[in-house]
């Protein structure tokens, strides 16, 4: 229940913010949003192999 409750709320807050946020990326310069991504995949990927074992937790 609790899982739920945080996807939801996490993907209306995604979901409110996001073409805000991609508006004001990209109204300057496409660029600037790849240059946001390009740090942050990284550090997805380093976090997702560090703790794997909490995505799978029951």
């Amino acid at each position: 229940m609790r899982a739920t409750s945080t996807w939801t709320a996490t993907s209306s807050i995604d979901d409110a913010c996001g073409p805000l946020v991609g508006k004001w990326l990209v109204g300057y310069d496409w660029r600037r949003a790849f240059w946001v991504n390009l740090p942050l995949c990284p550090m997805v990927i380093m976090v997702a192999r560090r703790w794997p074992a909490v995505w799978l937790k029951p």
